[in-house]
């Protein structure tokens, strides 16, 4: 009998001894291994096509520099001579280009002077639209904290052009106006065409109403020409508008050095002021007040003195309280004067303005040692009481007292000619 080892005719072992192909699934046939030759010939190929590569890139590059150079340079004369429309589209053709890789600094250089093109563009915008102020005051801002070049001077150069226009009120707006002090601060204007735009701007923004900045404009002329002839003009301008009679705006000019220092503008102003009918009386008031205070033995201090009694009047009648305080025949006096003799009983100063065939204001001072009592009408004050005598031509008046309150009373006398009058104000009237 066959062993339990025999194979079988079933049996899946496998075999010793040759390996029977299966027709079915032939075997692959094996590759063969490349030899040396075949493995250099692949090697040059690749190194070739390198090379090609290398070439290629190297010739765009060039060409691409070459390119850009030129356009650059070409970009770079229209920026030298300020034509920055020309220059934008050079230096955009260099730096909008493809490039493998940027070789030198021309890209670099493109964009900064396309930069500083494209701010100087900002003004000549406005200069080919017409707008001369904008123009005006976008390349003063273009030159301000920049160094000097190309586009500077060209800028700096437009600048003198605009400020020599014949008709500078086409020039001299708000927006042109509000870099004055820049014009100064970069040199930019001179004795040829500082006082022009100086007082033609301070017009302008005394028409705007913008009278700080009017002052500002006036001051930089008065402290930068004192003497040119457009100074005197201005100031001249400046004391017959009766704008600058406002309480701010008086303010504002007192506090100015160079304008307060400027000889007679600020007293003719005052003197204006008070004495201008189109004045606000208590404006008119209050620059009477000042003018007299600050220059007595002026020429015009009669004058003002006459305007003073004409806007307490006008208040008082306004505002005031109208009172019937009489003065009492006294005696007599010059056969064509009246005369006043105004006491004062009480602690404050009193003044009485009148205004009639004379203007007067007399300011009556307080008796520190007085102590006033009651009393009837008519009854005389007491010996230590202050005394004005008051001299006025004949006339009737309106008689406005003031006695240490804001508030005026106002009266009305009739002072006949040949005599003299009592007058006591005590503080219980």
């Amino acid at each position: 009998m066959p062993s339990d080892d025999a194979a079988g005719p079933d049996d899946d072992r496998p075999t010793t001894g040759a390996v029977i192909p299966d027709p079915l699934y032939p075997p692959a046939p094996e590759e063969p291994r490349p030899t040396r030759a075949a493995t250099r010939k692949v090697w040059l190929r690749v190194a070739a096509a390198t090379g090609v590569v290398v070439l290629l890139a190297t010739g765009y590059s060039v060409v691409r520099q070459l390119k850009d150079d030129a356009a650059y340079r070409d970009g770079h004369e229209a920026y030298q001579r300020a034509d920055c429309v020309a220059a934008i589209d050079e230096f955009d053709s260099v730096i909008n280009a493809y490039r493998i890789v940027t070789v030198g600094d021309t890209v670099e250089r493109a964009e900064r002077e396309r930069a500083e093109c494209k701010a100087f563009e900002v003004a000549a915008v406005w200069q080919r639209a017409g707008n001369k102020p904008r123009a005006l005051a976008s390349y003063v801002q273009f030159v301000h904290g920049r160094p000097a070049g190309p586009l500077t001077d060209a800028a700096r150069a437009r600048v003198t052009d605009l400020l020599e226009e014949p008709d500078l009120a086409e020039v001299a707006t708000e927006p042109s106006c509000r870099v004055l002090d820049l014009l100064r601060k970069n040199a930019m204007v001179g004795p040829e065409t500082g006082p022009g735009i100086h007082s033609a701007c301070g017009t302008a923004l005394t028409e705007a109403h913008d009278l700080d900045q009017a002052l500002d404009a006036y001051a930089g002329l008065f402290a930068d020409y004192p003497t040119h002839r457009i100074a005197a003009e201005a100031e001249g301008l400046i004391v017959r508008d009766a704008r600058w009679c406002g309480h701010l705006a008086m303010t504002t000019i007192r506090q100015d050095p160079v304008l307060a220092a400027r000889g007679e503008l600020y007293p003719t102003l005052l003197a204006n002021c008070a004495t201008a009918p189109a004045v606000w009386a208590e404006d008119a008031e209050n620059a009477a007040e000042e003018f007299l205070q600050k220059y007595p033995g002026h020429p015009r201090t009669g004058e003002v003195t006459v305007a003073l009694a004409r806007s307490m009047t006008k208040l008082a009648l306004e505002n005031g309280d109208k009172v019937d305080w009489q003065p009492y025949p006294d005696g007599s006096a010059g056969p064509n004067e009246a005369v006043i003799f105004a006491h004062n009983e009480g602690v404050v100063p009193y003044r009485i303005a009148l205004s009639g065939p004379d203007g007067r204001v007399v300011t009556v001072d307080a008796c520190a040692t007085c102590r006033p009592l009651p009393r009837a009408e008519g009854e005389s004050c007491g010996d230590h009481a202050n005394l004005k005598r008051i001299v006025v031509t004949p006339g009737e008046y309106d008689v406005v007292l003031a006695h240490g309150v804001p508030r005026y009373a106002i009266t009305r006398w009739i002072l006949r000619p040949g005599r003299s009058y009592f007058f006591c104000l005590t503080p219980f009237r």
